[in-house]
């Protein structure tokens, strides 16, 4: 776009005479800048990038970074931890730890000291990331496909698990939520990756062990053991009227194979994945592939 930085810099100058705070400068400037082009400028496009960096490089370090976008429940020391996923705005330099806000520094300092703690919780910090920014980018793009809505289905019961995890007194029901949230994200893959369609899906039926083995064959990737020995975790469908009996570390790990079946659906369907650059190599899923 001609003038491009001439017109932000004069919308930019005009914000600042009506004291428009930085945090909200980017995305009223995508507004004036397609009423005075008359080009529509699409949340989550290379135009939109290039101008929330343009605010970036003109705003203090943490203007841009506020609220979260997703909250997940981490498992540490026999407690559900509250684990906030930043809305981010334009290149902003994140640290996983301080996702953390609710633990204290004692803890998170444990964490980060030991070398298996470090590596499970910063694996579970990037599969928050990369679903919650995948899922975001999907909204923008005004995708309702029959497997985007079993994502976005999907997401819903997952954020449902987790006010239950994260409430004072555990409702161990978020293990159902947590089991119906991995049975749509695997559902999902299937209609997205697959060409299954609803009808296909439906022949699943609720069984989690076919729709595991479909997902493994569609994605070409052989899952480990561990992936199929925590489906037998997960009550039954038929479960979902009784008495939730499962421990806490059964929960967390019931809730955390959903929550990474969601990042990998989500890193197969957009550009999304931070896990790659935490692992330092590219990858598709983690823990659960051989």
């Amino acid at each position: 776009m001609e003038n491009f930085d001439d017109l932000l810099e004069e919308i930019n100058e005009e914000f600042k005479l009506e004291g428009i705070p930085h945090v909200k400068r980017p995305l009223l400037a995508m507004l004036k800048l397609s009423k005075k082009t008359g080009i529509s400028i699409q949340f989550g496009s290379q135009k939109s990038d290039d101008i929330f960096e343009w605010f970036n490089k003109r705003s203090k370090a943490s203007a841009l970074c506020v609220g979260s976008i997703f909250e997940a429940a981490y498992y540490y020391d026999a407690e559900f931890w509250s684990v906030k996923i930043p809305i981010i705005y334009g290149s902003v330099q994140i640290n996983a730890y301080d996702s953390l806000d609710d633990m204290p520094q004692v803890n998170v300092d444990l964490i980060s000291k030991n070398m298996n703690e470090s590596y499970s919780y910063t694996i579970f910090w990037a599969d928050c990331m990369d679903l919650s920014f995948g899922i975001s980018n999907l909204h923008t793009s005004n995708n309702e496909s029959f497997g985007i809505q079993l994502l976005n289905a999907g997401f819903e019961e997952l954020r449902s698990a987790t006010s239950d995890l994260l409430t004072q007194r555990v409702n161990k029901r978020a293990i159902m939520s947590a089991r119906m949230a991995l049975e749509m994200f695997m559902k999902s893959y299937l209609a997205l990756k697959g060409n299954m369609d609803e009808k296909d899906v439906k022949k699943l039926g609720h069984d989690l062990y076919k729709a595991l083995r479909k997902v493994a064959q569609v994605s070409s990737n052989s899952f480990l053991q561990s992936a199929y020995d925590s489906l037998e975790l997960y009550p039954s469908i038929h479960d979902r009227y009784a008495e939730q009996k499962a421990s806490m570390q059964e929960i967390a790990r019931c809730y955390n194979f959903a929550l990474s079946m969601g990042a990998f659906v989500t890193r197969s369907v957009t550009d999304r994945n931070i896990l790659s650059q935490v692992i330092g190599k590219e990858v598709k899923h983690h823990s659960c592939f051989s």
